[in-house]
């Protein structure tokens, strides 16, 4: 996720300096200033390769299909010339809508989180309520033959929850597949 974040902002600083000084150079230079230190080191230490290959050489480090149409369009742009902010509204508009994306992906991911804690916290709660009864009518609720394997069945459930929680987390694949609401171009 900060990946692609990083990719969305270094994408969109190069595309504006590079309208303003129409240096591939410069742009590099410039959308580097705004990056985090790692990639700062990484650019830095390509420093020897044309800037046509350093700008390929990060896709290695981004690696998101949105860097690719990027690269392209940078090609394009050397290639035939032109206005960059022209040549690059589509893929600036695909970083937003990939931002926006990522965006409610992590306040869905919160609000998920949060519902899962209050869900689970509240059962746990009824089970220790439970167990406290059944301490109340019987001297040890564990002589309820039921009773062990029910709590270890509840237990297996909250356990198998919480890993598909997790799974669905940490699944970032909607960057890789894009929109599923607009159509590809």
């Amino acid at each position: 996720m900060n990946r692609t974040y990083e990719a969305i902002n270094f994408i969109n600083n190069f595309i504006i300096s590079l309208s303003v000084s129409s240096s591939l150079n410069t742009a590099l230079t410039n959308a580097k200033n705004s990056t985090s230190e790692v990639l700062q080191r990484q650019i830095d230490s390509i420093e020897h390769l044309a800037v046509e290959d350093r700008i390929d050489y990060l896709y290695g480090y981004f690696y998101i299909e949105l860097y690719g149409v990027f690269i392209n369009t940078i090609k394009q742009y050397t290639f035939n010339g032109g206005d960059i902010i022209k040549i690059s509204q589509l893929l600036m508009r695909d970083s937003r809508n990939l931002e926006d994306r990522m965006h409610d992906y992590q306040v869905n991911l919160k609000h998920k989180f949060m519902d899962f804690t209050v869900s689970w916290g509240l059962t746990i709660i009824v089970l220790f309520a439970m167990h406290f009864s059944l301490k109340n009518l019987t001297a040890n609720p564990t002589d309820f033959a039921l009773y062990p394997i029910l709590i270890f069945i509840f237990f297996l459930l909250l356990m198998a929850n919480f890993a598909l929680l997790i799974s669905k987390a940490f699944d970032a694949s909607f960057i890789a597949k894009g929109d599923k609401n607009e159509k590809r171009t």
